[in-house]
């Protein structure tokens, strides 16, 4: 009997430091992982593509899927709303309620550039898309990107080509000018 209670005796005390543990040490730490993790997907350097694969599709018609990669691509958290011109266009419309001098003019290049080659990579028939901001708007269409990397987008999806081409240049503050003195048009609305 009385072993009994002392094997009774150190199973409880054993719960209650495992208990302790997952409480005190291994959830906030968890915890903190993932606030990182989040932070992380807002910028297009530290991007986890993988994340986005699963909104490919050959059609820009579906709202729910477009509106649903646009919500996991850098400048998520930022507020938007959406429109699709399905039509002979085949654009996607991203109004942001933010100014770009809001955000920061070498953020909103650098993210602007991962978001168009995310969305023209992930949904074939997509044209051109309009990231408009409060006061601006900068468009860019699927051929001009296509012939800047002189390959079809889809091939992109690959992790390797896609850290390569797309996200491991994006550090390089030439490249990102570059890349969109040519690929984009820009309106500013005065």
């Amino acid at each position: 009997m009385k072993k009994r209670r002392i094997i009774i005796i150190i199973l409880l005390v054993i719960g209650m430091l495992g208990f302790t543990a997952m409480d005190f040490i291994i959830r906030p730490r968890q915890e903190k992982q993932e606030a990182k993790y989040k932070l992380e997907q807002r910028d297009a350097i530290t991007h986890d593509f993988k994340n986005v694969l699963k909104y490919k599709n050959k059609y820009m018609g579906n709202m729910g899927n477009i509106c649903n990669l646009n919500y996991e691509l850098p400048l998520c958290n930022i507020n938007r709303t959406n429109e699709l011109n399905s039509d002979e266009r085949l654009e996607y419309i991203i109004n942001y309620k933010e100014t770009v001098l809001g955000i920061g003019k070498d953020k909103i290049k650098a993210d602007l550039i991962y978001n168009a080659v995310a969305n023209f990579a992930l949904i074939d028939n997509l044209k051109a898309i309009t990231f408009k901001f409060m006061g601006s708007s900068y468009k860019i269409t699927r051929s001009h990107v296509q012939n800047w990397y002189g390959m079809e987008l889809n091939l992109l999806t690959d992790e390797t080509k896609w850290k390569n081409k797309v996200q491991g240049k994006l550090s390089d503050k030439k490249y990102v000018n570059e890349f969109w003195k040519v690929n984009f048009k820009e309106n500013i609305n005065k």
